[in-house]
């Protein structure tokens, strides 16, 4: 039983190590500093008696990003949330 559970193993273990490669070896992603692209966003929050980490667990996560065509003009938008009052719309525009 023992050798049978090593085999089983050893295979999971190799099919791991080699199978999980990159096909694709094209950047995805390129880090841009806001000064380049002009959004700037900060999630500033003022903690409170009631309204803080220990009784709301998820306060500094904030909302997300979203990317988008909002106003259905062909450009994609960008939607900012934030977890505390404000939040941004950036509306991208063809040059």
């Amino acid at each position: 039983m023992i050798k049978y559970s090593c085999k089983i193993l050893a295979m999971v273990v190799f099919c791991l190590f080699f199978g999980c490669k990159r096909l694709n070896k094209e950047q995805l992603f390129v880090l841009k500093k806001s000064s380049e692209t002009g959004l700037v966003f900060q999630n500033n929050l003022d903690e409170t008696s009631d309204f803080n980490i220990l009784n709301y667990p998820y306060y500094y996560n904030g909302g997300g990003v979203s990317i988008g065509d909002i106003n259905n003009d062909g450009f994609p938008d960008i939607v900012e949330s934030n977890s505390g009052t404000w939040n941004l719309y950036y509306r991208t525009r063809k040059k």
